[in-house]
């Protein structure tokens, strides 16, 4: 879950984003059943996307038997539903290092426009860091007085 909440909340796509923001209450048959999505991300238009994620482990089938009740649910408030994969470990790597230009450490050296100017198109994450110029030295930098 902390991999696609880094992986969302990287992307302009998404405004805002909460953990288990709401649970669902409803009865199947003679049992009550409730579920609470792992995620909530808001989009720039207002529309809502509720989201569980799947770990190593899991298996789409365990969340099968509820998500036609979640999709049915979110759709008549104009939102979605879905069901979030396992995130590629290179991706998130990836993600995770470029996220250390967020870092005030890095204020004023490399700018988030930069960094979406050299990674516009697609790039091995080295190509981009050499065009970003000495990544290490520049946050270094960013430390002294």
């Amino acid at each position: 879950m902390r991999d696609r909440l880094m992986l969302l909340g990287h992307g302009p796509e998404v405004v805002d984003l909460a953990c288990c923001p709401l649970e669902f209450v409803w009865r199947d048959g003679g049992r009550v059943v409730a579920h609470a999505p792992q995620l909530i991300a808001r989009l720039p238009g207002g529309g809502h996307v509720l989201a569980d994620c799947l770990g190593p482990g899991d298996s789409p089938r365990q969340l099968a038997c509820m998500q036609e009740v979640l999709r049915a649910c979110v759709q008549e408030v104009g939102w979605h539903y879905r069901v979030e994969p396992v995130a590629d470990p290179v991706v998130v790597d990836n993600v995770r290092w470029l996220s250390g230009y967020c870092h005030p450490r890095c204020a004023g050296r490399t700018r988030p426009g930069r960094l979406r100017d050299v990674f516009a198109h697609p790039r091995s994450l080295v190509e981009g860091a050499a065009a970003l110029g000495d990544v290490i030295q520049g946050c270094l930098a960013c430390r002294r007085p």
